[in-house]
């Protein structure tokens, strides 16, 4: 099977081990039969659930998301697709990097909306890093067209604590 899906990258600080964790239970709240990598994935195995550190992998890691035992085959057979209910299984892939992530000018860059606090615009800042990581969510179509996608996109920054897009 080759990915099919639709790639939304991203570069992600040390939060992210504590917000993966959140993105889990926000699917398993959606999707209570949920296969994490195939396997049956409950609330027993969120709690004692911890981000795996790869810092010495050399590729990333990746998380598979499936509803349940029909849409793991369906992905077998389908790919990064929408099946007839309108949903479909997404991965998350991503790595800890260790090396400095330099960016000289950051463009349409703005917080997610916390509080009553307007948004903070960070046009044309720049931006360095130490440890990030490297994360793509792979859905099965764009998030920007297709409401399923923009759901998951959704729950994963909602994960960070932001509440938009």
């Amino acid at each position: 099977m080759y990915p099919t899906g639709f790639p939304n990258d991203f570069v992600c600080d040390a939060s992210f081990a504590a917000a993966a964790k959140t993105f889990l239970g926000l699917r398993l709240a959606r999707w209570p039969g949920l296969l994490l990598n195939e396997e049956p994935f409950g609330e027993a195995a969120l709690a004692s659930w911890a981000l795996p550190d790869t810092r010495e992998e050399r590729f990333p890691e990746l998380m598979s998301f499936c509803r349940d035992a029909a849409m793991n085959e369906f992905w077998e057979e389908n790919g990064y697709a929408l099946d007839s209910s309108g949903e479909g299984p997404f991965s998350l892939f991503f790595r800890i990097r260790s090396s400095p992530l330099f960016a000289a000018h950051l463009s349409g860059v703005r917080e997610t909306g916390r509080g009553d606090a307007p948004p903070t615009d960070f046009e044309q800042v720049g931006l360095l890093l130490g440890d990030f990581y490297s994360v793509c969510l792979l859905t099965p179509d764009d998030p920007a067209t297709d409401g399923f996608s923009r759901g998951v996109l959704r729950d994963l920054v909602r994960s960070f604590g932001g509440d938009a897009l």
